[in-house]
């Protein structure tokens, strides 16, 4: 009879706890949610087509953005066309009470405009040599470049390569903010990277995004023997960044902005002018004015 007793004892000390149990365990669960309790093996080993995870290399872009803007200017361009006068818009009835009629020229002489346009431009040396595009100062009678501390300076063209979409001017400053050349070669996919420039007259604007592709082929540099090897990225690229920096985590130069790609104005995919490609280019403009050393065969298809 004792046993009895015993194992009727036990049973109901198994069947309190097993009941706290679902207590305690129902109030962390929400109601008409089933749960499927599992052990889940966790380790930090990776596939074999992944390369080792570096929590260090996650990029503070702050240091590179605050040191960058600071070597980055403003370009304007200014162009003089001639227009040529003539009798449309002349209203004699306006002549005959005197009022004057600007704009008209009755000997039909060629008036000269000026026309403006934007784009970037970076510093590469402290006595003021700046690397741009050529299509930013193409054509250009005049140019004006501002800096990021306010400094207002005019600027020669020391050269230009149409094929690359590279141009070299200068101004005469001295102990100027520059930036110096990373490797564009050594450029990850995924890597951060910032785009500084002048969108829209917007001077110091900085956008960020990632390395996107390398090394593109777009077929948009108008020129019979064009050169092209974008960089690729979706950092925000808008008309004015032109000649710009694209700049690493650590600051360095590592692309020239030079390209977008847009379903709508202010959105698309920008495009780079890898450094790697343009410093030889850079280098021979300084040197010669020129880009020397090219070998085109003279071969055509008919």
């Amino acid at each position: 009879m004792k046993k009895v007793f015993f194992y009727l004892g036990i049973i109901a000390v198994a069947a309190a706890a097993g009941g706290t149990t679902a207590w305690v365990l129902g109030r962390n669960m929400e109601p008409g949610v089933t749960y499927i309790n599992h052990e889940v093996e966790r380790t930090p080993a990776l596939g074999t087509h992944f390369t080792s995870y570096e929590s260090d290399r996650y990029p503070d872009l702050t240091y590179a953005a605050e040191n960058a803007v600071k070597a980055v200017v403003n370009i304007e361009a200014v162009q003089e066309v001639e227009v040529r006068g003539g009798s449309f818009g002349y209203d004699p009835f306006l002549e005959f009470f005197g009022i004057p009629q600007r704009g008209f020229n009755r000997g039909g002489e060629p008036q000269k405009q000026e026309r403006r346009a934007g784009g970037s431009g970076v510093i590469i040396s402290p006595d003021g040599y700046i690397v741009t595009n050529n299509h930013v100062i193409e054509d250009a009678t005049k140019l004006r470049v501002k800096l990021n501390d306010g400094r207002v300076f005019d600027a020669k063209i020391i050269g230009s390569d149409p094929t690359t979409d590279v141009a070299l001017i200068k101004v005469e400053g001295k102990d100027l903010p520059t930036l110096p050349f990373g490797s564009s070669d050594a450029l990850r996919l995924g890597e951060w990277v910032l785009a500084i420039g002048s969108p829209y007259n917007l001077q110091s604007t900085i956008t960020a995004g990632i390395v996107s592709a390398k090394a593109r082929q777009l077929g948009v540099i108008p020129s019979e023997f064009s050169i092209e090897s974008f960089i690729q990225t979706d950092a925000a690229v808008n008309p004015g960044n032109s000649g710009g920096a694209l700049v690493n985590s650590y600051g360095q130069v590592i692309g020239i902005n030079s390209q977008k790609i847009a379903a709508t104005e202010y959105e698309g995919i920008g495009f780079a002018i890898s450094i790697n490609e343009a410093q030889p280019i850079i280098n021979d403009l300084i040197e010669y004015g020129y880009v020397r050393g090219r070998v085109v065969m003279g071969i055509t298809m008919q």
